[in-house]
């Protein structure tokens, strides 16, 4: 049974092992802050009554103009679940903000699933950001419509 204990330990060891740029704790929250490559800032909330470690990264705001046609690309992501290995978007208040999430069991996880899951993550957390920045540019002039390459990948490891 994973305890509070274990998932510490691993968190301490996730930093050299991802050769991540920092790893800062707050004990009293369950929260480790990972700071990957080129300043990426991901969270990882430890749940211990559900024993379930939760990801999460802000995406971005996208441009007003491009949230209807994003957001629609979105809940189609979210609902091809099977294919993302259940990562999902959603938005983070009436801003509009993207945040990207994962949650997965702590039951028996080991530093090289919890390696994977993290690179994983971070790469399609790359592939999302860049279809939030382009959204607009993506579509041609008098497209009437955003068609973006549906992200694919699997979070498991």
């Amino acid at each position: 049974m994973p305890d509070r204990a274990h998932i510490h330990a691993l968190m301490t060891e996730i930093g050299p092992a991802l050769e991540l740029a920092e790893v800062t704790e707050f004990d009293q929250d369950n929260l480790w802050v990972l700071v990957l490559r080129d300043d990426v800032v991901l969270f990882v909330d430890y749940v211990p009554e559900d024993r379930r470690l939760w990801l999460s990264a802000e995406v971005g705001v996208p441009s007003p103009a491009d949230r209807f046609h994003l957001y629609e690309l979105m809940l189609q992501y979210n609902a091809r679940w099977q294919e993302t290995g259940g990562v999902r978007l959603v938005l983070d208040g009436p801003e509009g903000g993207v945040v990207q999430a994962y949650d997965m069991p702590a039951v028996g996880l080991g530093l090289h699933h919890l390696q994977n899951v993290i690179r994983n993550f971070g790469d399609m957390l790359e592939g999302w950001r860049k279809i939030v920045a382009t959204a607009g540019a993506a579509q041609p002039a008098g497209s009437g419509g955003f068609q973006p390459t549906m992200m694919g990948g699997m979070i498991r490891g």
